[in-house]
């Protein structure tokens, strides 16, 4: 009579059980495609796996030899898209399972089986504060970098400046037709003759002849008879320039 309320008892607890997993288990997908989706807010491609395994197994290979296959928590490209996941390491004692054995795969962990979801929750806070960590230290690199090389961005803006080019004024229709004959027809020599005397200044009828160091020669004084000099000396200039005309 003890056995069969026994077995009844257990079933109870049994049902019980099951449905607070079931429940759990729904509230764990639930956590995780909220975690995923603000990850997805982020827009960010870097991939991060945590160092602690979170499952470890051992077992013999097709040839005999040892393998020993680790679980890792991740955030890496699933399907080309970042998500949480499980990758899965093999360490290989036989070189033939190192040729045939397709090491370092992931999964999607919200399809991962229910004991590595499981065991994955305790590391998902770890996680994201280790991605944090190595975001923050990958952009601390890449500004110190930045900084190094600012100087030669500067050195390559001055090489490949374009140099100032001053705009010379518009010229006309017939200036430029007249310098194209005068480059392609030089001048005969009689045209020459002719240009070159059409150049000359015209000497005005009043001009004085130049002499030869080419300055105007001053007119000359007439010459005077001998009486109208000793009249000039005794009397006055004026009487004597009225007496020699």
């Amino acid at each position: 009579m003890s056995q069969p309320s026994s077995i009844s008892r257990n079933l109870q607890r049994l049902r019980s059980a099951s449905a607070r997993l079931n429940d759990r288990t729904t509230r764990v997908h639930e956590i995780i495609e909220s975690l995923e989706a603000a990850l997805g807010t982020i827009d960010l491609d870097f991939k991060y796996v945590h160092p602690h395994p979170i499952d470890e197994r051992a077992f013999n290979g097709p040839a005999g030899k040892r393998v020993i296959e680790l679980q890792f928590l991740c955030y890496a490209s699933v399907g080309g898209k970042f998500r949480l996941g499980i990758k899965s390491l093999k360490v290989l004692e036989s070189k033939q399972s190192m040729a045939t054995e397709r090491p370092g795969q992931v999964r999607v962990l919200a399809d991962a089986p229910t004991h590595l979801m499981h065991r994955a929750i305790d590391l998902l806070a770890p996680l994201i504060e280790g991605l944090t960590a190595e975001v923050e230290r990958a952009a601390d690199d890449l500004s110190r970098r930045c900084d190094r090389i600012e100087w030669l961005t500067n050195d390559i803006k001055g090489v490949i400046s374009p140099p100032v080019v001053t705009e010379r004024p518009a010229e006309s229709r017939s200036v430029r037709s007249r310098r194209s004959r005068a480059t392609k027809d030089p001048p005969s020599p009689q045209h020459a003759a002719q240009s070159h005397h059409q150049s000359r200044p015209r000497s005005s009828p009043n001009a004085r002849p130049l002499n030869e160091r080419g300055s105007p020669e001053l007119p000359r004084r007439p010459a005077t008879s001998s009486t109208t000099s000793s009249t000039s000396s005794q009397g006055s200039p004026r009487q004597a320039h009225s007496y020699s005309r």
